[in-house]
């Protein structure tokens, strides 16, 4: 995960914004005190970890991030912002997707195991026939728009989909993910509900006020001066 100390630029995951990360005033504390500017707080001992406080210059809201050797964890916000998805995204995939994303931090192996079910779901929803997701990301990947078929690319070499045939058989397991595989997982999930569900949704209503707007039209008595 990206590191959140003031002075990094990071995309905010309060409001997506890209800034520089500022200072975090901190305080009062208990008994009274003036606020402190914290930057961050380090532990030592066996386990040393750090405690990062910042604050976007853009919306003015805490990030506090957890180090731990070469982990990072977000503490606040607990989640960080993704895209909204749109209404027409079934709610048994749009479920698997969420609890995904709100796991990601804490157990990427957790987050890529709801993605893989979830994607294999949509992927049979969408005309997929074959059993495995491997084979059934071939078989669909043809019909998919040249701007997500790299991420389908992505997630097939970080998964590595091939050399693990467990994954590609037991879609829901936890078994190990490579570094940036359940990120990658996600966005694919997102681009495709983009593709399958949110554009063709938008098209149809565009298409519907046209249709209104022309009817309208039709119902008005022209204005012509004599």
């Amino acid at each position: 995960m990206t590191e959140m100390s003031p002075g990094t630029t990071v995309t905010c995951p309060h409001c997506g914004v890209v800034v520089q990360l500022q200072n975090l005033e901190v305080g009062p504390y208990r008994g009274g005190g003036k606020y402190s500017k914290f930057d961050a707080i380090y532990f030592e001992g066996p386990n040393p970890a750090a405690l990062f406080f910042s604050r976007c210059a853009a919306c003015d809201k805490a990030v506090v991030q957890i180090a731990s050797g070469s982990n990072r964890w977000l503490v606040i916000p607990r989640v960080g912002i993704r895209r909204p998805l749109h209404p027409s995204v079934p709610g048994n995939l749009r479920g698997d997707h969420d609890e995904a994303a709100l796991v990601l931090n804490d157990s990427p192996k957790a987050s890529a195991a709801l993605s893989r079910r979830c994607l294999q779901a949509l992927l049979v929803m969408q005309g997929a026939k074959k059993r495995d997701l491997k084979d059934q990301l071939e078989e669909i990947e043809p019909t998919l728009p040249q701007y997500v078929q790299p991420y389908v690319d992505h997630v097939r070499e970080l998964g590595n989909l091939s050399a693990h045939a467990k994954q590609s058989i037991a879609t829901g397991s936890i078994i190990d993910v490579e570094p940036g595989e359940a990120e990658w997982m996600l966005e694919l999930l997102e681009e495709l509900f983009d593709h399958y569900y949110a554009k063709p949704a938008e098209a149809m209503a565009r298409q519907a006020a046209l249709k209104a707007k022309i009817a309208d039209a039709g119902k008005m008595t022209p204005n012509v001066n004599t």
